[in-house]
């Protein structure tokens, strides 16, 4: 089957020979000086942010762009509060959480590691939680391990795990995944606004994870299966689905007591599969609750109504083992490669990447050449990227 990150881009001879005209190489990135300037135009993106950024926090920077040297741990540079004219150091990792006045706001001192290990330590208190275990994968890191349940939890900072910023590959998530479930560990990977942007959703899907009761428990049979409108199920998937809202075809809800508590959508044709029919595109449940036997009687209702033929879902491998596929009847086809999503130049949030296809961006950049690739022409406008493990995919045929 056609992998479902696979995009492949071809450049035309035309383009590379204007490329060899141009730079001397068929590559541009190959060219010192355009890799050079790549550097230095995405450092300049980054500084005029920073500075725009601490305006509107009443925060002066002290410091120019000829010595300003790009997002790094290790590398402080100096801040002033213009409420209190505090002079303070700070390493630039990420604005919103590494620049600000301990003084004026000592409450900001929490970190996203210490907020997570805090709530895992309020679902678990009678388990044993192993904070930076590198014993499991001969020297590489975990950030939180709880052997008792096989499971392992991976905290994604937006910087420190992009492509461009800090050196990790498309392969780099994969194989920790790969490495943990060598040793029986489910890995779960979390992006850094995710927890930021939807702790509760996040919350709630770890908690499933673990097998907890949610704050509410409701049995499929007490439900009645509906069809959903396209506002109500936009606004159920952006607030109870990581992905957010799609462009379905078939959108069926389960109510109870009036209340929309379940969904599952399909779209007419695959994305990614044109052999298949039909694609299960959403399913979430309304954060904090669990709906036993819900996605069968939603599953179930879609086969009565709509006899299809065949259907492919995919699962994210950062979150999802794919088991529920096998509840309902797929089979498991394989998994796809990774993909990734883009960073905005400030590294606070992540972008689909299929909004920065190619021929979009002559609109959407303020920098774009035509013989650089669509990740060059990122790069160059001060965009990262961040890989994902690939997803599970899953394909269910008529018996």
């Amino acid at each position: 089957h056609r992998d479902l990150h696979s995009f492949p881009t071809r450049r035309s001879s035309d383009l590379k020979r204007t490329c060899i005209e141009k730079y001397g190489v068929d590559n541009p990135t190959k060219c010192p000086d355009i890799r050079e300037q790549m550097n230095e135009n995405r450092k300049t993106v980054h500084y005029n942010y920073l500075v725009d950024y601490c305006s509107q926090n009443s925060i002066t920077v002290l410091f120019d762009r000829e010595h300003y040297y790009g997002y790094e741990f290790d590398h402080k540079y100096k801040f002033q509060c213009t409420k209190c004219s505090y002079i303070f150091e700070a390493a630039i990792y990420n604005c919103f959480g590494s620049i600000f006045c301990e003084k004026c706001d000592p409450n900001k001192k929490q970190t996203f590691e210490n907020s997570f290990f805090e709530f895992l330590s309020s679902l678990t208190p009678q388990l044993i939680i192993k904070r930076h275990d590198r014993t499991i994968l001969y020297g590489k890191e975990l950030d939180f391990y709880l052997s008792e349940k096989h499971l392992a939890f991976e905290l994604n900072g937006l910087y420190w795990h992009s492509e461009f910023g800090h050196g990790l590959n498309r392969h780099y998530h994969l194989n920790k995944t790969k490495g943990c479930l060598a040793h029986n560990i489910r890995l779960i990977h979390i992006f850094e606004n995710e927890w930021r942007d939807k702790p509760e959703l996040v919350k709630s899907i770890i908690q499933t994870i673990l097998k907890l009761q949610g704050e509410n428990t409701i049995y499929a049979r007490k439900c009645e299966v509906r069809e959903v409108s396209i506002g109500d199920k936009d606004l159920f998937l952006n607030e109870n689905h990581l992905q957010q809202k799609d462009k379905s075809t078939i959108k069926l809800g389960l109510y109870h007591e009036n209340n929309l508590v379940s969904l599952m959508t399909f779209r007419r044709t695959s994305r990614f599969d044109k052999h298949v029919e039909w694609e299960l595109s959403r399913f979430c449940n309304s954060t904090n609750t669990i709906i036993i036997g819900g996605a069968s009687k939603l599953f179930s209702h879609f086969l009565r109504t709509y006899t299809p033929k065949s259907i492919v879902s995919y699962n994210d491998r950062r979150y999802f083992s794919g088991d529920l596929y096998h509840t309902l009847g797929f089979l498991f086809v394989g998994n796809t490669s990774p993909s990734y999503h883009y960073i905005t130049p400030d590294y606070k949030n992540t972008i689909n990447r299929l909004n920065f296809q190619k021929h979009l961006l002559p609109k959407k950049l303020s920098s774009f050449d035509p013989i650089l690739s669509e990740w060059e022409n990122m790069k160059n406008n001060g965009y990262d990227r961040i890989w994902d493990c690939g997803c599970g995919k899953w394909v269910w045929t008529i018996h």
